[in-house]
């Protein structure tokens, strides 16, 4: 990835963070807080994301984000699944691919399932979400991380 196309995924990156809204079975959950910081549990995560996808493959990975994490009182967790939707969000906004998972706002769920539904070769999906991910771990540490 050469540094204009970084610096493409980093602005979209940063408006997926801003516009994103998940609803999840537990309530509403998004990464970035009304008040500009992001809880340091999603730090972890989404460093984790990319690596995952290069190792274990990007249907297993995709299974793993997919599932909702309750919070834990004495320990907070970053709930899986919206690191998902953002990195789904940043890869429909990127006109350089033509994958499109906004349909009824689902983006991670749409996003899972595309990878389902398809079996075949899904490199180019792997090599987008992998760049994505990269873009979203270096927005992320640009905000105050609580």
């Amino acid at each position: 990835m050469d540094k204009t196309r970084n610096n493409k995924l980093l602005k979209l990156a940063d408006e997926a963070l801003r516009e994103q809204v998940v609803r999840t079975s537990t309530g509403v959950s998004k990464i970035l807080k009304n008040n500009g910081e992001i809880d340091k549990a999603y730090n972890g995560s989404i460093a984790s994301f990319g690596v995952s996808v290069a190792m274990s493959g990007l249907l297993p990975t995709l299974a793993i984000f997919y599932q909702e994490k309750q919070d834990s009182a004495t320990r907070p967790q970053a709930n899986r699944r919206s690191v998902l939707d953002a990195i789904a969000r940043i890869v429909t906004k990127d006109s350089a691919v033509d994958f499109d998972f906004s349909n009824d706002g689902k983006y991670a769920e749409n996003m899972f399932r595309h990878t389902i539904e398809n079996d075949g070769d899904l490199t180019a999906l792997k090599t987008e979400v992998i760049e994505c991910a990269i873009a979203l771990k270096q927005i992320v540490r640009t905000y105050n991380l609580v």
